[in-house]
């Protein structure tokens, strides 16, 4: 099993070309948005892969994949 590739909200929000607020939205609107891996003071950590996988099967964001 490989370690999945992680990052905050700020990397998703990057990632996924829209704004920190959009995801907030997103992780409030949808109920499968993929949970954090680790909860921490400052947010948590994700996994990039499957919230990446989740927003291009719910045709969101203004990128189709997470950059490398």
């Amino acid at each position: 099993m490989s370690t999945p590739h992680t990052g905050t909200i700020g990397e998703i929000a990057e990632n996924l070309g829209v704004s920190r607020q959009r995801v907030h939205q997103w992780k409030l609107a949808y109920p499968d948005f993929p949970p954090p891996l680790t909860d921490g003071r400052t947010g948590g950590h994700y996994d990039l892969d499957a919230v990446s996988a989740w927003a291009t099967k719910k045709g969101l964001g203004n990128r189709a994949a997470v950059k490398p």
